[in-house]
């Protein structure tokens, strides 16, 4: 009898085992399709390894989701230590700087960096380096739309949202597709009369991050590629920077650029105000890392230069995204995770001297926070109304500058 016990014994645990493995293996393709909800739902059921941890804590940092990214790379660590590669000392650290646990972050983000690092330092320095002071406010009663990339459209702005609810989901975040809108500002600074633009713009995928002509008559955009190209050991879908013409009250003429790819990423477009060069973010080749801040010249035959890459004082190994520039061209700013900041992207500013620019500042604790913050934009014409993304959820801001205290700026935050 006892035998026979065994034997069923090590027959169940065989097949828990499988179960286990097979698990696994499904969780492995859900984040190889980068479907990261779905894939740490699954992740969180199975026996843990450094496989495990490695994928579920990027699953949750992937969707900015700090505090179980911070508790699966914990354990990571605390087991792994020692076969861990570099890029996990940073999200580690990135991740406990987004719940505020600086001890634990400066001592991770010292061992990647080589060199000792106090956030509670750099933010008392910020303190009376940055002559900006924020108070927030929502600039929209909905919190949950993932509003985001906002700029200036003739008399009206210009966004990205998931808040097409009938779109169908996007398997990183569970949420709809991305689509361009368009929508009034009243005197309190809140979204009014929010329209889609026309399906010529709009379509199954991603739309966001539009800049305009002075005329209004071009825009350039990000639309995500509906099929996925193999880059390296995985499959990715890059986002391509589009320029579009209205043309007899239609949006026409619909080309991606020439420097755009299906193997690398080419985003955030932002269009001077001369409309003579275009900035944006990539990960083309000539980047530092992973993505950088270029320039393009656009000729006055509507035919582009070559791309430049911005430099070390702008770029870093990390993520720089979501530039915008000044009207003068001489104020350039961009977030970054590379740069030392509070957590995630944080959002800075640089000046240029002769084509130029400086090291950059980062524009402080009460605008920058310990999540995603970006997209910073200033409508100068009105020198009062600054427009950004942060925390992900849509918010209004009130800025007042030691000196020339500006008042009523608009902060968007995407959710």
């Amino acid at each position: 009898m006892k035998k026979y016990f065994y034997i069923l014994f090590i027959f169940c645990f065989s097949l828990t085992l499988l179960g286990q493995k097979g698990s696994e293996k499904k969780a492995n393709t859900l984040f190889e399709k980068k479907s990261f909800v779905k894939a740490a739902e699954m992740y969180e059921q199975v026996k843990e390894n450094q496989n495990v941890l490695q994928n579920l804590g990027d699953c949750y940092y992937n969707n900015s989701q700090v505090n179980d990214a911070a508790r699966v790379y914990g354990k990571l660590f605390l087991t792994y230590k020692e076969n861990i590669q570099p890029e996990y000392y940073f999200k580690y650290a990135q991740s406990l700087l987004g719940i505020a646990d600086y001890e634990k972050a400066d001592k991770i983000m010292s061992e990647y960096l080589k060199f000792e690092v106090s956030t509670p330092k750099f933010i008392t320095n910020l303190l009376t380096n940055v002559p900006f002071n924020y108070v927030i406010q929502p600039m929209s009663k909905n919190g949950t739309n993932g509003d985001f990339g906002i700029s200036f459209y003739g008399d009206k702005v210009a966004f990205a949202s998931a808040r097409n609810t009938a779109a169908k989901s996007f398997g990183w975040n569970e949420k709809a597709y991305l689509d361009l809108f368009s929508a009034d500002v009243n005197d309190k600074g809140l979204l009014l009369n929010v329209e889609p633009f026309p399906k010529e713009i709009n379509t199954d995928t991603h739309e966001s991050s539009a800049t305009f002509s002075k005329d209004g008559r071009i825009m350039y955009f990000n639309r995500t590629n509906g099929n996925k190209v193999k880059v390296g050991d995985e499959k990715v879908a890059v986002i391509k920077i589009f320029k579009a013409e209205f043309i007899d009250g239609k949006w026409t003429n619909i080309k991606e650029l020439p420097f755009t790819s299906d193997t690398y990423s080419t985003e955030h477009p932002i269009l001077s105000k001369d409309g003579k060069k275009l900035y944006f973010s990539s990960d083309m080749p000539g980047t530092i890392g992973s993505f950088d801040i270029f320039v393009v010249d656009v000729n006055e035959d509507g035919t582009f230069g070559t791309p430049q890459n911005l430099g070390k004082a702008i770029n870093t190994i990390h993520r720089e995204q979501f530039p915008s520039i000044s009207d003068n061209g001489t104020i350039l700013y961009f977030s970054s995770d590379g740069h030392q900041g509070m957590g995630g992207l944080d959002i800075f500013m640089s000046t240029s001297f002769q084509g130029v620019f400086a090291k950059p500042l980062n524009l402080g604790q009460t605008i920058n926070s310990n999540l995603d913050d970006f997209g910073y934009v200033v409508d100068e014409k009105k020198m009062q109304v600054i427009y950004l993304q942060i925390e992900r959820e849509v918010t209004i801001i009130y800025i007042v500058l030691q000196e020339l205290k500006i008042k009523n700026a608009m902060l968007l935050r995407e959710k």
